[in-house]
């Protein structure tokens, strides 16, 4: 049995079934393009919130540090002793990994928490390290 193909054979596969095989491949392959565009807008859509959730939780903790830090100005400007101020908001440590310091106007250390020898501290090295604050301007804190 020989299988031939001509005339009625060869129209109907030149004219209905090739077309509708290539616009059948044609629609997979847009359709899985869509799908992909689809599926990278997601993921971008997906970071962008990923990334305004970190920013919004980083902003929270500026700000609490920042109210931290005015509030221990207040009490230091209320006139109570540095020393004091730095023991008595002790709780404030794990804020401020490097620790707590009050520095007067001209830069010098009044006191600090810091536990680590200041001198070795790359950040603070350029401040010079005094225990007392004798009649020089009101002191800030430093976090």
């Amino acid at each position: 049995m020989k299988l031939r193909l001509g005339g009625l054979q060869l129209q109907l596969l030149g004219l209905i079934i090739l077309p509708l095989s290539l616009a059948l491949l044609v629609i997979a392959v847009a359709g899985i393009r869509i799908h992909q565009d689809a599926m990278r807008q997601l993921v971008a859509e997906r970071n962008e919130r990923a990334v305004r959730a970190a920013a919004a939780a980083i902003s929270e903790q500026l700000h609490h540090r920042e109210s931290s830090v005015f509030g221990l100005s207040r009490r230091l400007a209320d006139g109570v002793p540095p020393s004091s101020v730095i023991e008595q908001e002790s709780f404030l440590s794990p804020d401020f990994d490097g620790g707590l310091g009050v520095i007067d106007g001209d830069g010098l250390i009044i006191t600090s928490n810091i536990s680590m020898d200041i001198e070795n501290l790359p950040q603070l090295s350029s401040i010079p390290t005094a225990g007392r604050r004798a009649g020089r301007s009101s002191p800030s804190i430093a976090g």
